[in-house]
């Protein structure tokens, strides 16, 4: 049975050697090119087209609604908001429940940006899984748990997961 180990952190690849861990936007993980595997390119889950496609095709109202959803801070009683303690504890299910409750009036949109996703990744996963060599999978936290995330997903085709 293949295995498939993930942990909830912060990724940030440094591409550039003016790019260090020091000054990079994520201070939770860092990996300069050299860490990167040589013999293998670096290839993507969706294409940047597939991606754009996530937010194309929204009405006025939903991109609206969208963009100050996004960019808008939501209320929160502590210095903290529930959705980045939620993922200092690793709790990938209550992530994803705590997003797709940010989009509960545009459930059309959480499909789009969550679970559609999730679906036409795992072929791609799996066939990353099979191939026998190491593979480094970056998805964004939310992507992770509930029913139809990743790790459910790919637990429903037999894969034994793990979170580290």
């Amino acid at each position: 049975m293949l295995r498939f180990s993930y942990r909830l952190q912060s990724i940030c690849t440094c591409w550039s050697p003016q790019l260090t861990p020091q000054n990079a936007r994520s201070k939770y993980w860092c990996s300069p090119p050299a860490a990167l595997p040589t013999k293998r390119s670096p290839s993507g889950l969706e294409s940047a087209r597939e991606h754009a496609q996530v937010f194309s095709g929204l009405n006025d109202q939903e991109a609206e609604a969208i963009l100050l959803l996004t960019f808008i801070p939501q209320k929160s009683g502590g210095s903290e908001s529930a959705l980045t303690t939620t993922w200092r504890q690793g709790d990938a299910d209550r992530l994803t429940r705590l997003t797709k409750e940010g989009y509960a009036d545009y459930p059309a949109f959480a499909e789009r940006l969550l679970d559609a996703r999730n679906r036409n990744w795992i072929p791609k996963i799996e066939r990353d899984l099979q191939s026998g060599k190491i593979s480094f999978v970056v998805v964004g936290a939310a992507h992770l748990g509930g029913p139809t995330g990743v790790v459910a997903l790919l637990r429903q085709c037999g894969y034994q997961v793990e979170q580290l």
